[in-house]
């Protein structure tokens, strides 16, 4: 009968890493580190340096920051709004409150940035559209690599020539979208603010930009608010005037066939006269019944009118979008040291596998 020898199920393989042999091996590792930190401090050195060249040689964006406030009556069911909104895709939503993401979306679209791309705006003593402007503070056309100078040759989106539309379509995505975009408009709910930023490489085109488009966007949406009430006033308007008119020719008339019918001995020569005064009685009825209903339609146009209000506006200096330069530092010597520390211990461990045997 053979003796078995001593049961090897719990010894350890002798490849098996233990906790032991990694807390060994770190160690080791900092004491290496420490052996090296000549090389520590010079990445630490270079990291700093390469980290402050960086925010120095960094393009400079400078952002304007105006605040503005929408009053309008929460009651009103925002019917000229809605159709603005319409005809461009979008919805108002079934209830009737006024809704703030409606102007950010307004504020997005092709037909507000197109006409604020294509507005004739003087900068820099030069008067000139406003993409014109932009392009040039943006050298896009050395960016995008066109070979001809980018140019508008008008400021109706609708009259140019199809690779200028496409062109300015391509500035439109630039302004409004991408992951960096010129312009940007947000709401709080809280504040029931809405704040608009807009970037470019010049101080004074980022506050020239931002009055614009807020010129604009306030512009059209109080015209499509208050479009078919303005109609009304305006058909009301001229059915007044056209009454006046006609009443004032009725009075004349009138007056005429008083004076000759002065010393008149037979009631039927005063026929034409009583006609006269019967139509002048009703021309006149009529006259103040639609002035009345005039009245009452410019009273409700002036309360559905909303009434944009500017909190704050750009004003120099305005920040800039440039990173601190002592954290581009800080982060640099960060980096600087874990690359010099990867390159330590892939060094270290290539050494002790090719020398552990001899």
């Amino acid at each position: 009968m053979t003796e078995r020898g001593p049961s090897n199920y719990n010894q350890f393989p002798e490849n098996e890493v233990t906790l032991r042999d990694v807390i060994l091996k770190t160690r080791d590792y900092f004491r290496y580190l420490g052996r090296k930190w000549i090389w520590v401090v010079f990445g630490i050195i270079v990291g700093g340096m390469i980290g402050g060249i960086v925010i120095f040689n960094q393009k400079i964006n400078y952002i304007a920051d105006l605040t503005f406030v929408v009053n309008e009556d929460q009651g009103k069911s925002g019917g000229g709004i809605s159709s603005a909104l319409a005809s461009f895709g979008l919805s108002s939503g079934s209830g009737g409150g006024f809704n703030y993401q409606k102007i950010i979306q307004l504020s997005k679209s092709q037909k507000i940035l197109f006409d604020v791309l294509l507005d004739s705006v003087s900068y820099k003593d030069q008067k000139d559209l406003l993409a014109h402007h932009i392009i040039r503070a943006f050298n896009l056309e050395e960016e995008w690599n066109e070979g001809e100078s980018i140019h508008f040759d008008s400021n109706i989106a609708a009259k140019l020539p199809l690779q200028q539309k496409a062109m300015l379509k391509r500035l439109y995505g630039m302004i409004s979208s991408g992951s960096d975009p010129v312009f940007s408009l947000t709401f709080d709910e809280t504040s029931q603010i809405l704040s608009m930023q807009t970037t470019t490489p010049e101080n004074a085109l980022s506050i020239l930009l931002a009055e614009k488009i807020y010129e604009i966007l306030s512009n059209f949406y109080i015209l499509q608010s208050i479009s078919k009430s303005q109609e009304t006033v305006d058909q009301l308007t001229a059915r007044r005037d056209s009454l006046e008119r006609i009443l004032k020719r009725r009075q004349i008339n009138l007056a005429v066939e008083n004076d000759r019918s002065l010393g008149t001995i037979y009631q039927k020569d005063n026929v034409e006269k009583r006609d006269l005064s019967m139509d002048v009685q009703i021309i006149r009825t009529m006259y103040f019944e639609v002035v009345k209903n005039l009245e009452t339609a410019r009273f409700g146009l002036d309360n559905i009118r909303p009434v944009f209000t500017i909190i704050d506006t750009p004003m120099l200096p305005l920040r800039t979008d440039r990173k601190s330069l002592l954290i581009s530092i800080i982060l640099g010597s960060v980096i600087g040291v874990f690359l010099i520390s990867i390159i330590l211990f892939l060094s270290k461990t290539y050494n002790d596998l090719m020398y552990e045997d001899t």
